[in-house]
């Protein structure tokens, strides 16, 4: 099971079996929903899973734009620690009230492309398309 199928896969099938053939011949409502509950946490996992280094990389490369820092790392490991190290540098730099006034734009654009990439997995209903970011304070 190494080569093939993928785990996404695996995962995304395990969702359309909890969902489409073993709920509907469910009586119990508590039984039922906790089987929508795991449908739903095992498509979500699934898309993740697909989406994750896509979704890494963006973050990283704009994390890049904004720090002058890196943007590559060699593993999946690797890279969610520089994530997570470069998000908490750019939470300090805000904090302190240290990022240039031209920045501000940046970082927003930022934040919401992340939101976004994160929403668009874990809620399939979310208009990722919209770029309507509303008015700046």
């Amino acid at each position: 099971m190494q080569d093939s199928p993928e785990k996404e896969m695996i995962l995304a099938s395990i969702a359309r079996f909890l969902q489409e053939d073993v709920r509907p011949l469910v009586s119990d409502p508590r039984v039922s929903f906790r089987l929508l509950v795991a449908a739903h946490l095992a498509g979500v996992v699934a898309m993740e899973g697909a989406a994750e280094e896509t979704h890494d990389v963006a973050e990283l490369t704009r994390l890049a734009g904004i720090l002058d820092g890196p943007s590559a790392a060699a593993t999946r490991a690797e890279r969610r620690q520089l994530i997570a190290k470069n998000n908490r540098r750019l939470a300090e730099l805000i904090r302190r009230g240290e990022l240039a006034a031209d920045a501000r734009r940046q970082i927003t654009d930022h934040v919401f492309a992340t939101l976004r990439d994160k929403l668009s997995v874990n809620n399939v209903r979310f208009d990722a398309t919209s770029t309507d970011l509303g008015e700046e304070p």
